[in-house]
């Protein structure tokens, strides 16, 4: 048995066996791990990908090139640990020419990630690769997104819907007699779409007793928000002695995990009372603050300046509910006046 300490090797188990893979060359390895034969096949693929040229116009490259933009360089590093997980999924067609690369490629790609990973993963994979091609289009590396026709793989019916909003008697039976601490950061949720992230993280500084002014950790996005009466009125009890807007007993800042358990805790024991349904979530409180918005008849690009979002495709998932409800109301409304 040889030591190995090989670079450039993965492991994958399938049906409780073990497999290993060159990673530059997404080629499985034949010979037995930990043998001389197995570090003897990995220097002859090593060999043959250093003698082999890069195709500027690969999947590969583009990928590469994405990494080393600005575009990726300002995601946050949970994002891009995410990303860097899918182009690793993708290592075995990163040679393939991007002019190879069609809307049935995709589908399929999409396709074989539900039934190893199933649909949100799938749906995932479908996203990046529109981001990627939507980097490469405008600089002449492709001449279409094929992305853009690959529809995701929708919900299962019966299936709850995740980060699903509040109602607003939920609002109502979470603030009674919460800790000031989660009453400003479901406030900050509710009515400025913040993410837990940014909550956590949220200085007294960026609240000027009129409006908050932060950039979103997760995109980069440099929001500056009129805070709504009520959010102002939660946000004037939040503790002299801290830097932080939503802190501990200490005036200390809560770590993400932190925050994350005190606050399903108390959903879980109002729950327990009856007083909340399920599938509340922090995030939800953003779809929640979006419907809100539809509600007062802000269009997508409202909802999109004021969550934060790039494009107005983001706003339009957050809103479509409402916006449904909203169109199906004045239907109704136009046939009663036809009568």
């Amino acid at each position: 048995m040889v030591v190995m300490h090989l670079k450039g090797i993965k492991k994958a188990t399938a049906k409780g066996r073990v497999y290993w893979y060159h990673r530059a060359t997404g080629k499985r390895i034949r010979a037995e791990f930990g043998t001389a034969e197995f570090a003897a096949e990995v220097a002859t693929l090593n060999k043959s990908t250093n003698n082999q040229s890069v195709n500027p116009r690969s999947l590969g490259a583009l990928i590469e090139a994405y990494k080393r933009s600005p575009d990726f360089q300002r995601l946050a590093i949970r994002t891009k640990k995410d990303y860097n997980y899918l182009f690793n999924y993708l290592q075995s067609i990163h040679d393939m020419p991007l002019s190879q690369i069609d809307t049935p490629f995709i589908l399929g790609i999409r396709d074989r990630a539900f039934e190893a990973h199933k649909r949100k993963f799938a749906n995932y994979i479908v996203q990046i690769l529109g981001t990627l091609f939507s980097y490469g289009l405008p600089r002449g590396l492709i001449s279409t997104n094929p992305a853009k026709g690959v529809p995701v793989i929708p919900r299962p019916r019966g299936m709850p819907k995740q980060n699903r909003p509040w109602s607003e008697k939920e609002i109502e039976v979470f603030f009674e007699g919460a800790p000031i601490a989660l009453r400003i950061a479901t406030a900050l949720g509710l009515y400025a779409g913040m993410r837990q992230g940014d909550v956590v993280k949220a200085l007294k500084s960026i609240y000027d007793g009129h409006g908050i002014h932060w950039r979103q950790n997760k995109t980069g996005e440099d929001i500056y928000l009129f805070a709504p009466k009520k959010l102002r009125q939660e946000l004037d009890k939040s503790p002299r002695d801290s830097l932080y807007l939503v802190c501990r007993h200490d005036n200390r800042p809560y770590k993400q995990e932190g925050f994350k358990t005190v606050f399903f805790r108390r959903i879980k024991m109002l729950q327990d009372q009856k007083l909340l349904g399920e599938n509340l979530t922090f995030h939800g409180l953003r779809h929640t603050a979006a419907k809100h918005l539809a509600e007062a008849g802000c269009d997508t690009r409202d909802i999109a300046a004021v969550l934060g979002h790039r494009t107005e495709d983001m706003a339009k998932m957050y809103a479509e509910g409402e916006n449904k409800r909203n169109r199906a109301k004045a239907a109704i409304l136009k046939l009663e006046r036809k009568k």
